[in-house]
C-alpha cells in the first residue's frame, strides 16, 4: 500500500488524466473537423456587417450633427459677419455641445470670405476665439476646402495632414449655404490613428480589415503606409489601392461584386481572394451613406488553428475540474481531515494564540512530519516574541525620545515613560488627556489634517510612508515645547484595524539655533539691519514690483560725516552704540514697507518702494524722505561717554521697471552717495 501524501497525489492524478486526457482529445478532434469547412466563412460575414455597420454608424452622427449645426441661424450670421462676437460665441457654444454628443476630436470651421480657420478640440486645447490660420489655394494641404467649395455634394470625407494642428485626421466636411452664396465650411474631425484603433486594427491574428471607396482606393488599413490620403485633391496615379497586392483572378472577382454591392446594399457578399501572397475568405459590406466598402479578410487555416487550442483548452480546463473532483472524493478521508486539523491550529496561532498545537500521532508520513515542524515554529515564534516585546520595551522606556502609539480617535494607547522629561506629564497623565490637551490650537488642524489623509489613503489602498510635522505641545508648567513627530499610519491586516505609531522629539534648541542661524546669514549682527545679502534680495524683488505695476523705486545710499573722530577720541564702543541708535532712527524715518540695511562701517542704504507712477512724483516723494532722513541723523546722539552730532552725506538713485540689475543700481546709487559727499557735509543728491 503506498504511503504518504506525495505518492497518493500522484497516483490519483496520473489515473484521472489518463483516462479524461484520452476522452478530451478525441473529443477535440472531432469537434475541430466538423467545424473546419464552415467557421471562417461565417465569421467573415459576421465581422463585416457589424464592422461596416460600426462605421457607418459613427459617421451619419458626425455628419448629421454637423449638417444640423449648418442650418442653425446664429452660423450663418457668424459666417455672414466674421466680427459679430455674439454671433461667434454663441457659435462656439452650439459646435462644442454639437462636438460632445459626436464621435469625433475636433470641430473646425472656414470661412469663404476671409477664408480664416477655425479649430477646436475637446480639450479646448485650442482657444477657438481667433482663427488658427488662413486657409490658401497654395497650400495643397487645404485643398479640401477648395473642393467641397466646388462640390455638389451635401458633404465629403477626406484624409489628410493639417499642418496647424499638426495631425492627420478623417475629416467630415459639410457645406455651409444661405439662399444666396456659399458661406463656408464646417465638420468634425477624428484622429486617423484613433480611427484605425477603434473601427480598423484588430489584435485578432490572421484576421484583416479594410476599408476602400468604389475606385478601390484604400481609406483605412492597420498599416498608416497604406492609406490614401487627400483623395479629392490628388491625382489619381498616387492613390493607394488595393488592386497591387491581388493576383490577377482576384482582382476580377473583387471588381465585379464592388460593381454589384451598391444594388444590394443591405446584403454581405463573400469570395475568396488571393491577398498579399495569402489566401484569404472575404466579406463585402457596403456602406451607402459614405459609398465606403468594408472588407473582413480571415485567413482561415490561422483562424481554425487558433479556434482549435481554444476548444481544447476549454476541454481540458472542464474535464480537469472533474478530475479534481474525483481526486477530492477520493482523498477525502486520507488527506483533508488532518490538513483541517492542521488549518485550525495555524489560524489559532495567527489570531495569537500560542498555546494551541497539531495533534502528533507515531505515523511518519509527509503530515505528521509536517505537525510535529508546525509545532517546533510556535515554540520558536513564541520565545522570539516574548524576546521581541521586551527588547523594545526596554528601548521604550530607557528612549530620551516619545514613543507612542494612538488610536485614529486620537487617544493614547501607550506612551513611553520619557513624556515626563518633554512635557511634565506622567505616562499615565497623558493617556488619559483628549487629543485638545495634547497639541496647542496653532498646530491642531496640521496634525488633524495629516491624519486624515493618512486614514483615507489606507482605506483607499496606497502604501502609507512616515510623515514629519512640527508641533507645538503644552507643557504641566503652562508653557509649551516644540517638537519633531514622526509618525505612519499602521494597519492590522487581520481586522482592518488602524493606529497611528510615532516618536515625538525635543527642538526647541534646534529651533532657536536655526533662527540664530538664520539672523546671522541675513541681517547684521550690530544693528540688525538687513545685510547686503538680504537687502540683495530685497532689491531684486523691488524690481519685479516696478516690471509687473510700473511704478518708481529708489536707493537712499548715506555715509555718516565725521563718524571716524568718534571712534578715535570715544573708542569703538561709543562708535557701535551711535551706529545702534542710527539704526533705530532710520527704521523710524521710513514706512513699514521700505528696507534698511546696513553695508558695514558707517555706511547705511534704505529700498523705498511704491514711489508713484511717475518720474516728478517719485522724485518729489524720495528727496523728500532723504531730507527727513539727514534731519534725524543730525539731532544730537546722548552716547554714555559724550553728547555726539554729525551728519550723513545721502544719495538718491530713481529706479523703474527699465532697470534690471541690482548690482548696477547698488553700483550707481553709492557713486551718487560719494557725489554728495564730495559736495561737502550734510549733502542731499538725487539721481533719475
Amino acid at each position: 500500500m503506498l504511503q504518504g501524501l506525495r505518492a497518493r497525489s500522484i497516483l490519483l492524478s496520473i489515473v484521472a488524466f489518463l483516462i479524461l486526457g484520452s476522452i478530451s482529445l478525441a473529443f477535440t478532434y472531432q469537434l475541430t473537423r466538423d467545424l473546419r469547412l464552415t467557421f471562417g466563412e461565417k465569421y467573415a460575414i459576421e465581422h463585416a456587417l457589424r464592422h461596416s455597420q460600426r462605421i457607418a454608424d459613427m459617421l451619419t452622427l458626425n455628419i448629421r450633427l454637423a449638417e444640423h449645426a449648418t442650418t442653425s441661424d446664429t452660423l450663418h450670421r457668424w459666417l455672414s459677419n466674421e466680427s459679430d462676437e455674439t454671433a461667434k460665441e454663441e457659435s462656439l457654444k452650439l459646435l462644442n455641445d454639437s462636438l460632445r454628443m459626436a464621435k469625433a476630436d475636433s470641430w473646425f470651421v472656414a470661412f469663404s470670405g476671409s477664408e480664416h480657420f477655425y479649430y477646436e478640440d475637446l480639450n479646448r486645447n485650442y482657444h477657438a476665439f481667433q482663427p488658427l490660420k488662413k486657409l490658401s489655394v497654395s497650400n495643397t494641404n487645404d485643398g479640401w476646402y477648395y473642393h467641397t467649395i466646388r462640390s455638389e455634394d451635401t458633404f465629403n470625407l477626406n484624409i489628410d495632414y493639417d499642418e496647424a494642428v499638426k495631425a492627420t485626421k478623417l475629416w467630415m466636411n459639410i457645406l455651409v449655404r444661405n439662399e444666396q452664396n456659399t458661406l463656408g465650411v464646417t465638420g468634425f474631425g477624428i484622429d486617423l490613428a484613433q480611427f484605425i484603433d477603434a473601427y480598423v486594427l484588430t489584435k485578432t491574428q490572421g484576421f484583416q480589415a479594410i476599408i476602400l471607396n468604389k475606385q478601390g482606393v484604400i481609406l483605412g488599413h492597420p498599416d498608416f503606409s497604406k492609406v490614401t490620403h487627400n483623395v479629392h485633391t490628388s491625382a489619381s496615379n498616387t492613390w493607394k489601392t488595393i488592386w497591387p497586392y491581388l493576383d490577377t483572378k482576384s482582382q476580377k472577382e473583387l471588381r465585379r461584386y464592388m460593381q454589384d454591392l451598391p444594388s444590394h446594399a443591405s446584403d454581405v457578399f463573400t469570395c475568396k481572394l488571393r491577398y498579399d501572397g495569402k489566401e484569404y475568405t472575404v466579406a463585402l459590406a457596403y456602406m451607402p451613406y459614405v459609398d465606403w466598402i468594408g472588407l473582413s479578410m480571415v485567413d482561415v487555416s490561422t483562424l481554425l488553428t487558433l479556434y482549435d487550442m481554444r476548444m481544447a483548452f476549454t476541454v481540458l480546463i472542464v474535464l480537469g475540474c472533474l478530475s479534481a473532483w474525483i481526486a477530492y472524493v477520493l482523498s477525502q478521508s486520507y488527506l483533508l481531515t488532518p490538513i483541517r486539523h492542521l488549518s485550525s491550529v495555524v489560524k489559532a496561532v495567527c489570531a495569537g494564540d500560542y498555546t494551541q498545537r497539531a495533534p502528533l500521532d507515531k505515523e511518519t508520513d509527509e503530515l505528521s512530519v509536517l505537525s510535529r515542524d508546525v509545532n517546533a515554529m510556535i515554540d520558536m515564534v513564541q520565545e522570539a516574541q516574548s524576546a521581541t516585546i521586551q527588547r523594545y520595551r526596554w528601548l521604550a522606556e530607557n528612549s530620551h525620545d516619545v514613543i507612542w502609539v494612538m488610536g485614529v480617535d486620537g487617544k493614547f494607547v501607550y506612551v513611553s515613560p520619557s513624556v515626563k522629561r518633554l512635557r511634565g506629564f506622567s505616562a499615565e497623565e497623558v493617556m488619559e488627556q483628549s487629543f485638545e490637551e495634547v497639541i496647542c490650537e496653532g498646530s491642531r488642524q496640521t496634525v488633524l489634517h495629516l491624519m486624515e489623509m493618512a486614514i483615507i489613503e489606507a482605506v483607499n489602498g496606497v502604501i502609507l510612508d512616515a510623515k514629519t510635522v512640527l508641533v507645538e505641545q503644552p507643557c504641566k508648567d503652562g508653557s509649551t515645547v516644540w517638537t519633531e513627530v514622526n509618525a505612519r499610519l499602521v494597519v492590522n491586516q487581520q481586522d482592518g484595524s488602524m493606529q497611528f505609531i510615532g516618536i515625538t522629539r525635543d527642538i526647541t534648541e534646534r529651533l532657536a539655533a536655526e533662527e540664530e542661524i538664520k539672523k546671522l546669514a541675513f541681517y547684521d549682527p550690530l544693528t540688525h539691519l538687513a545685510n547686503r545679502r538680504l537687502f540683495v534680495d530685497k532689491l531684486e524683488s523691488g524690481l519685479v514690483t516696478c516690471k509687473k505695476e510700473h511704478t518708481f523705486a529708489g536707493v537712499i545710499f548715506l555715509d555718516l560725516d565725521d563718524f571716524k573722530p568718534l571712534n578715535d577720541t570715544y573708542g569703538h564702543q561709543a562708535g557701535d552704540e551711535l551706529l545702534i541708535e542710527v539704526a533705530r532712527r532710520l527704521r523710524e524715518t521710513v514706512r513699514a514697507t521700505d528696507t534698511v540695511g546696513r553695508f558695514g562701517g558707517d555706511e547705511f542704504v534704505i529700498l523705498v518702494t511704491q514711489l508713484g507712477f511717475t518720474r516728478e512724483e517719485a522724485s518729489h516723494t524720495v528727496t523728500r524722505i532723504a531730507h527727513q532722513i539727514a534731519a534725524f541723523i543730525a539731532q544730537p546722539y546722548p552716547l554714555s561717554s559724550t553728547v555726539y552730532t554729525l551728519s550723513a552725506s545721502i544719495g538718491v538713485l530713481l529706479f523703474n521697471e527699465g532697470q534690471n540689475d541690482a548690482k548696477t543700481i547698488l553700483d550707481e546709487a553709492d557713486s551718487v552717495m560719494y557725489r554728495a559727499k564730495d559736495a561737502g557735509k550734510a549733502c542731499v543728491i538725487v539721481q533719475g
